[in-house]
């Protein structure tokens, strides 16, 4: 380790040398005020800078803290870093005092006590890596898929992972809703999985939200809308909506998945028809077919929807979208009231709030739910919410147990 002068006072060396924990540890035993510069020796190569004031921790930035909107997030994200960082074995380190012209940084981060960040640090040393292991994918690339259970844990971080979890979330996000760090909340995952009370997914699967109402509800669907002999292996639902951004949105809310809209979702011809299915616990699976307005040609669209068991027109205000402002798309729409006779139940979802409506579609279409937001339909509870009205429209009876197919 080299050390300089008095006035800006600094030392450098190698973390091989001296750890960044020991480092910490003694830049807080010596009151020191200044930035400690850790350089990761590993692939890819890493820097995180450490502000203190008086040997206390004040603010951590580097690569890899991501732009977030929230003082509260920031902080979080910035003492995960930190903590990762605390973690290195190889590297370099610099520490700079700070000079009589040089003011300690006016930000200030909720960090925790330099006790505080040394335990969790060393725990984190300790299970991270065996934790990645146990993952079936990179940590960014999870999803957490909530399920059900007869008894809450006892486990504190265990209870608070499970109050966080509505819908598929990403493994990524759930520390900082639960305000815990990220190695015990990975611990508590896993083993909430290994019990069956959630499960983990690539974000590039599938993700069904596999909760009892979908086990309840669609199986008793299928018995209503298919008579005895008819195939009930899967419930096909078809959505019509405006533009191909909002189809995709309402496709991926109804199987359960949160996939970010692809940037050319507009331009690309493979986004304007969507055809995809995932299975259910219960057995059936949910088999959803997606059209952006101006490629739902009668002819073709015809055959498809009278097969569909629920066709929802999705409406999103909230991007000026109305369907009677263009003729040649309020014929298309005039053009369903024969095409969606052949599905056996219609309804009308619109998004955002206005005093507007769809001229030429309010009769023909009855309404399933108005001025809702994207949060309420990217929810685990909107599907569930969806086929509870349509069997309240077809005078169903349901019964409040899960329906297995036998």
């Amino acid at each position: 380790m080299k050390e300089g002068g008095a006035s800006g006072e600094w030392a450098q060396g190698t973390l091989r040398l001296i750890g960044p924990r020991d480092l910490l540890q003694l830049l807080a035993r010596t009151r020191f005020s200044g930035r400690l510069v850790l350089i990761s020796g590993h692939s890819p190569r890493r820097v995180v800078a450490l502000h203190l004031d008086a040997g206390e921790p004040c603010l951590a930035v580097g690569s890899g803290l991501p732009q977030v909107s929230s003082v509260d997030e920031e902080s979080f994200r910035a003492r995960q870093l930190l903590l990762d960082s605390l973690t290195w074995r190889t590297g370099t380190f610099r520490a700079e005092g700070l000079d009589e012209n040089t003011e300690v940084v006016s930000q200030r981060q909720t960090l925790g006590t330099v006790g505080d960040l040394l335990a969790a640090a060393k725990e984190r040393a300790v299970l991270w890596p065996r934790l990645l292991e146990r993952l079936p994918a990179p940590y960014d690339e999870i999803m957490v898929v909530p399920g059900s259970w007869q008894t809450l844990p006892s486990d504190p971080t265990q209870l608070a992972v499970l109050q966080v979890l509505e819908k598929p979330t990403a493994l990524g996000s759930i520390p900082h809703r639960c305000g815990i760090d990220e190695h015990r909340v990975v611990q508590a995952v896993l083993t909430l999985a290994e019990r069956q009370v959630l499960a983990l997914r690539s974000a590039a699967e599938t993700l069904v939200f596999r909760g009892p109402e979908l086990d309840r509800l669609v199986p008793q669907l299928l018995e209503e809308l298919c008579p005895k002999g008819e195939d009930r292996s899967s419930l096909k639902i078809t959505v019509l909506s405006w533009d191909a951004r909002t189809c995709f949105r309402t496709v991926e809310a109804l199987l359960g998945r949160l996939r970010p809209v692809p940037a050319d979702v507009e331009e690309q011809p493979r986004y304007h028809i969507l055809h995809e299915s995932a299975p259910l616990a219960a057995g059936p699976r949910l088999e959803v077919l997606g059209f952006r307005a101006d490629t739902f040609e009668p002819e073709l669209a015809a055959p498809l929807v009278q097969n569909c068991h629920i066709f929802l027109l999705v409406t999103d205000m909230e991007a000026g979208h109305v369907w009677g402002a263009d003729a040649p798309l309020a014929e298309r729409i005039n053009a369903l009231r024969t095409i969606f006779k052949g599905a056996m139940v219609a309804g009308r979802i619109t998004i955002g709030a206005g005093a507007v409506t769809d001229p030429g579609c309010d009769v023909i279409i009855p309404e399933l739910a108005r001025y809702i937001s994207w949060k309420d339909v990217e929810s685990a509870k909107f599907l569930p919410a969806v086929l509870e009205e349509v069997a309240n429209r077809l005078g169903m009876a349901l019964t409040e147990e899960p329906t297995t197919r036998s």
